[in-house]
């Protein structure tokens, strides 16, 4: 079947559904559509359970020594423009989350409950008991579930980046695992938020069994030659099967929380 939408996001983690519902909030008038390789909640995002790593207390705590916490434990391989706009933007990101319904974790005076991990020289880490990523990922789901510009589509494996003439994405070929069938999306713009691309590795702590299975893969590769096989285990493949440009992927972290 066919479906149109002004922007699609393939993958519904923290990363997609947290730019949906922006996406929702500035431009209500835009048809977004959100994929799912299988239900919303094999993910990833939900299974993580450590917090965020952000400067809420100014008096005990620092953007500079944040920094220069977080280019240490980088061995100096960070970037450092990087590294300064990630923690800069953090403190209003948390925000947001926040505004999104998420409710972390507060001490006995009300406060946001800091705890230290890491490569942290002090209590940075804020969280949402020990399932932060669950917490998260219900408060987000929860959001865009009431707005009415976004639409979910869940057992759709992304198997393909479709390309107009001129090179540009303008959709998406999935496999839909329910009704067995090939279905396409068209939208202005794709936006991958697929995470995964740990599963290039032979041992990885990103969930195997979202993948799809290896008898299924065979069933629509024999019936379907456009399949592409390495898409069913990274998305990343993906962005390279249209020349996306990837550097450093030997630093990928595996630790999910």
């Amino acid at each position: 079947m066919k479906f149109d939408s002004d922007v699609i996001v393939v993958g519904s983690g923290i990363a997609g559904l947290y730019f949906a519902n922006k996406l929702a909030d500035l431009r209500e008038d835009l048809k977004i559509t959100v994929i799912s390789k299988n239900s919303w909640k094999d993910s990833n995002s939900i299974h993580a359970q450590g917090g965020i790593a952000v400067v809420t207390d100014l008096k005990k705590d620092s953007i500079k020594d944040h920094i220069h916490d977080t280019i240490k434990s980088g061995g100096g391989l960070s970037d450092p423009n990087v590294v300064k706009m990630v923690i800069q933007n953090g403190p209003k990101r948390l925000k947001e989350l926040m505004g999104f319904g998420v409710d972390f974790t507060k001490n006995e005076n009300g406060q946001l409950d800091l705890v230290l991990e890491g490569g942290h020289s002090t209590k940075r880490v804020v969280h949402s008991n020990d399932h932060t990523g669950l917490d998260i990922i219900t408060a987000l789901r929860s959001y865009s579930q009431r707005k009415k510009n976004i639409t979910f589509y869940e057992n759709q494996q992304c198997i393909e980046l479709l390309k107009a003439d001129d090179g540009s994405v303008k959709g998406i070929q999935t496999l839909n695992k329910i009704k067995n069938r090939i279905d396409f999306f068209k939208g202005k713009v794709v936006v991958m938020a697929t995470g995964g691309s740990g599963q290039v590795y032979k041992y990885t702590t990103n969930l195997r069994e979202s993948a799809i299975s290896m008898e299924r893969i065979l069933q629509y590769f024999n019936a379907y030659p456009f399949f592409k096989l390495a898409f069913a285990f990274s998305n990343s493949a993906l962005a390279f099967s249209i020349s996306a440009f990837a550097f450093n992927i030997s630093s990928l972290a595996f630790n999910i929380s």
